[in-house]
């Protein structure tokens, strides 16, 4: 089929305000129907996921202009816990439903670094010229990420891109008719598992996930006990070249855990934990060799005498869990039906929690293992996982036994399931992705979640913890730079501690004027927070609580070493100067722009500051904190800025390869040198009477200096070679140590979400 190609004579222009889009429109020689999130292309029919609908919509309705990308994720994706691949692979499904080829730019134009340019024009029409929904078909089912829906029971094998669903000319009209009662729309997080952008519109939606741990070393197995309270965990550390495994507690809002169990040299390690209805009591595995017990101990947020329950059998972690009854007479767990035969096939079987006698539950699955049992809310029934290896479903008995049910076909991959509180349906992690699945097998992805495992609810009210890998991760090190060699240059800087680790992001790391105090920037929480700790060590603390579209861009100390003014992008898009005092008093704003502010730098006097942005020309202003008049300067395009108190303003500019400084006043500007490149907003800072910036030299990375008076051939300042996974890095003020941005570990997490009230 041919591309909705564009008319060459028709033009847009540019500087046209851009105006919101009809439900019906002709793009090129395609006609999009918003409404319906499909685009009708030579009669044929193609359906997009709302979020690649939502994507057009804002190229449509600046055609001919560039679309940034932060904008595009900030509107379509607003809240959610995302990187720039979903909007990618939107832009992919775009084009592939307006039969472009692939990356050709023909029709989406991408902007490099920059954003997307729709370059077909945009016009309403009459809804008659709208094709007949009979005509219905699956995206290019030569493209194997092309997104569908899910509808009804899960069919058939499914790979990665999810299921596929070929529709009759009936079975399109019911499905269209279907769509916008049965599903509402999410966020998506789409580069390990690819399904479309709904969840159920039954009930509140779910609330964006937020990290609960964010430790170095991996966090799994999560139990949640069952009023949502609080969650047992397992932990893994390596400490001293041995890995250290720990059963932990940990209040939901808390961001302390404590040990109620660790590694024991006498009776094994931990796992598997599973909360007594009434939650007082916490049951878990023992591992030790081949032998293998359950164990009980009382949920008191503290080490405590362990009960042996009962004897189970020492199964790989991904064919094991506990389950404990509502009447709490009973746990389910899985065992070999012949204990002594490796090769017996794993049935569920029941515990007595008094006496320890188990047997096994009378049920007929067919061939495999079944693992990962669950009770149901009123004790009725117990859901459970069951296949041959690579291919499993969620599967469905009676508690006392009897005839056993898949509640859907066998996929490739499922890793944990669990029960929602209305005893209706199951949360199932299929694919790594979470599926809300319904006793009489319908099901609906949940794409929000994005890469979920091991899912775990509370019985009375909708909390859910699961696990998840995080994509990227940053830490924060310090390396000591020591003393000169003699002639004046540094020599090799030395790896001193990570502070302040996580597994989410950090990076902006600036010290306070006397060196007490680090303040940077992290995801840690959930969202980006500005946050402070103690420059040597300590627990770090949020120093602010941004909501939905907000967003830190730049911030500086002021002189007093207590107060730092930020520059945040409000919801709306416009700006704000924002004060915060170290000690955690409240936020108070300094001033609102109606455009966003690029930079800010404190004031050498301690009684102004400097901001970049913030209005239609991006003048650079200086503001004077005791409330006299502003002074304006024509300098524009700043992305970061350093006042020392020599007479010049410091600064780096969009679009400039090189550093510059001008007078306070705003005049006599000069270009300094140096290799700082358009996007490193805070690859350089200063340093005693030199500019200090990053650089790549023949053995790697490394920081060099120049004069700040400027100079052609920058000198070595502390090398630092190969470790910088950011730019961003700060000099301690008595100069002896860096810190920077390196790569942090790519372990397991959990997160936590409830339903919205």
């Amino acid at each position: 089929m041919d591309e909705c190609r564009a008319d060459p004579q028709s033009t847009t222009r540019a500087d046209a305000p851009p105006a919101p889009a009809p439900a019906l429109v002709r793009v090129g020689d395609c006609v999009v129907q918003m409404e319906e999130n499909r685009i009708v292309r030579d009669g044929v029919e193609y359906r997009l996921a709302p979020k690649a609908m939502a994507v057009l919509r804002m190229l449509m309705a600046q055609p001919q202009r560039v679309v940034r990308r932060e904008q595009l994720l900030d509107a379509v994706w607003a809240g959610a816990d995302v990187g720039e691949e979903v909007l990618t692979q939107s832009i992919a499904e775009l084009r592939r439903a307006l039969g472009e080829h692939a990356r050709d730019g023909a029709l989406v134009e991408t902007i490099r670094k920059v954003g997307y340019r729709l370059r077909v024009p945009v016009e309403p029409v009459d809804e008659r010229v709208a094709a007949d929904p009979s005509r219905a078909v699956v995206p290019d089912d030569t493209d194997p990420r092309a997104p569908v829906e899910p509808q009804g029971p899960i069919t058939g094998p499914a790979t990665d891109s999810g299921p596929r669903v070929q529709t009759s000319e009936a079975q399109a009209r019911r499905r269209w008719l279907g769509i916008a009662a049965a599903l509402v729309v999410a966020a998506g997080l789409w580069p390990l598992f690819r399904g479309h952008d709904d969840t159920p519109s039954t009930g509140q939606p779910w609330t964006p996930p937020r990290p609960l741990t964010t430790e170095l070393g991996s966090e799994y197995a999560p139990a949640v006990s069952p009023d949502g309270s609080t969650v047992a965990y397992l932990s893994a550390r390596l400490e001293s070249g041995r890995l250290e495994l720990g059963l932990m507690l940990r209040a939901i809002d808390s961001p302390n855990a404590q040990p109620i169990a660790v590694r024991d040299p006498a009776a094994g390690a931990p796992r598997q934990p599973a909360w007594s209805a009434d939650g007082r009591r916490i049951a878990f595995e023992r591992i030790s060799g081949s032998t293998c017990r359950i164990v009980a101990v009382d949920a008191i947020g503290s080490e405590g005498s362990e009960q042996v329950l009962g004897e189970c059998d020492a199964l790989s972690d991904q064919m094991t869990a506990l389950a404990w009854s509502p009447d709490g007479g009973t746990i389910a767990f899985s065992r070999r039906l012949d204990p002594h035969d490796a090769a017996s096939p794993t049935r569920i079987h029941l515990l007595a929690v008094d006496g320890g006698a188990v047997r096994a539950l009378a049920y007929d699955a067919g061939p495999g293992d079944s693992f990962f049992p669950h009770y149901s809310p009123d004790g009725r029934w117990l859901a459970f996982q069951h296949g041959v290896p690579g291919r499993h479903a969620p599967w469905l008995v009676p508690a006392s036994g009897g005839e056993a049910r898949a509640l859907v076909p066998p996929r490739e991959s499922m890793r944990g399931l669990d029960w929602l509180p209305d005893g209706d349906s199951l949360l199932v992690s299929l694919d790594r992705g979470l599926w809300q699945v319904r006793l009489d097998g319908s099901s609906v992805h949940l794409p929000a979640f994005g890469v979920a495992i091991q899912p775990s609810l509370a019985r009375t009210r909708e909390v859910l913890v699961y696990a998840t890998t995080p994509w990227a991760s940053a830490n924060l090190e310090r390396h000591d730079i020591g003393v000169t060699d003699g002639s004046g240059g540094y020599r090799m800087a030395r790896l001193g501690a990570v502070l302040h680790p996580s597994t989410q992001d950090s990076g902006r790391p600036r010290h306070a004027p006397d060196g007490h105090s680090l303040a940077f920037v992290s995801d840690r929480s959930g969202s980006d927070q500005l946050w402070v700790a103690d420059a040597q060590s300590g627990t770090p603390r949020p120093l602010t609580n941004l909501q939905g579209g907000e967003r830190v861009l730049d911030y500086a100390w002021l002189r007093d070493s207590r107060t730092l003014v930020l520059a945040v992008r409000e919801a709306s898009g416009s700006g704000a100067l924002l004060r915060v005092d170290r000690g955690g008093a409240p936020v108070g704003v300094i001033a609102r722009t109606p455009g966003v502010i690029d930079a800010v730098a404190a004031g050498s006097d301690g009684e102004s500051l400097w901001y970049a942005g913030g209005d239609p020309v991006g003048t650079l202003h200086r503001l004077r904190l005791d409330g006299g008049e502003p002074l304006a300067l024509p300098l524009s395009g700043l992305n970061r800025m350093l006042e020392p108190g020599d007479g010049y303003l410091y600064y780096a500019r969009n679009g400039d390869l090189g550093l510059w400084r001008a007078r306070v006043d705003g005049t006599g500007a000069e270009r300094l040198g140096g290799v700082a490149r358009p996007t490193d907003r805070a690859g350089w800072t200063l340093h005693g009477a030199d500019v200090v910036h990053w650089a790549v030299v023949p053995t790697g990375e490394a920081l060099m200096r120049i004069p700040r008076a400027g100079a052609l051939v920058p000198d070595l300042f502390a090398g630092i070679v190969g470790m910088f996974a950011e730019r961003d890095f700060d000099i301690g003020p008595d100069g002896d140590h860096v810190v920077m941005v390196s790569n942090g570990a790519r372990e397991i997490d959990l997160r936590v979400s409830e339903r919205a009230r």
